[in-house]
Order: structure tokens, then sequence, then C-alpha cells
């Protein structure tokens, strides 16, 4: 009987090898620092803690296609000193697409003086 399965196992194993199957592309999720003035802010509840949302207007070409618009997301916060409309702010981080926003989520940030 060992036979038997040393041939079934050689017969399943032999042969030429199959290449491996190219994985997925993901979207590139570039760090990234963008400078601009805040344009929106608004609070949302995500699963019952405060969110949150500043729309960043800036010049950097790289958000063009969004209108020049990066959203800002810190969770757990209802608000932050010093960010409101019309102050300059540069922000540090990952950004992703949501839609079609360009989505920052808890950035790191230095406000303009």
């Amino acid at each position: 009987m060992s036979g038997l399965v040393r041939r079934t196992l050689d017969r399943v194993t032999s042969g030429p090898p199959v290449p491996d199957a190219p994985f997925p592309a993901r979207p590139a999720r570039p760090v990234v620092s963008v400078r601009g003035r805040v344009d929106a802010v608004r609070t949302r509840e995500v699963d019952g803690a405060g969110c949150l949302e500043v729309d960043l207007r800036t010049a950097d070409a790289m958000f063009a296609d969004t209108g020049g618009v990066v959203r800002l997301v810190w969770l757990g916060h209802r608000q932050i000193a010093g960010i409101v409309v019309g102050r300059g702010l540069t922000a540090h981080g990952r950004v992703g697409r949501r839609g079609d926003t360009a989505t920052i989520h808890q950035p790191k940030y230095v406000l303009d003086v």
C-alpha cells in the first residue's frame, strides 16, 4: 500500500512548476506632507465616539484631481484647539482614497503662525 501512496504522491508533485500568480495590485498609499488652508470643519459620531473631519484646501498638484482638497480625519476628537476655518496648517501622514476624496487619517500637523 505504501508503494501506491508513493506513486500517487509522485504523480501529483511531479511535472513542470506552476508560476506564481501575480498579487493583485493595490493602490499606492504614499506618505505625504501637505500645506494648505482649512476650508471646512465637521464633527460626526463614529461608533459612539467623536470624529473630527477637516477639509484642507491646497495648491499641491498631487491633489488636483480632488479639486485641491484633502480631508484630514482625527478619530476620537470632537475639536482640536487652533484648527478653525481659514487657518493655515501643514499635515503629514499616509494618504488614501475614500471615493473621490483624498483622506489622511490621524495626521500629524503643525499650525501656521
